[in-house]
């Protein structure tokens, strides 16, 4: 109950760009990865925000999706 309420939290504060790409993030971590991945083809994606999407640990269901890599040569950090 704790996470949805926060990801609805998230889902209403999104006039800014890191709350958007933070909500991305979230929604793949707790395995919403149809919804992350929506999210992400929309964001305007910044040098930290891309290093965390290569690296953070917490992204590993991201990661085994087909679509990550797909993602990722999208924005030219494969």
């Amino acid at each position: 109950e704790e996470v949805d309420a926060c990801l609805q939290r998230l889902r209403q504060a999104t006039q800014h760009e890191r709350t958007r790409t933070n909500l991305a993030l979230a929604l793949g971590v707790v395995g919403e990865l149809d919804e992350a991945f929506a999210l992400m083809d929309r964001l305007g994606w910044d040098v930290p925000s891309l290093i965390e999407l290569r690296v953070d640990p917490l992204l590993r269901p991201l990661r085994a999706d087909p679509r990550y890599g797909q993602l990722l040569r999208r924005l030219g950090a494969s």
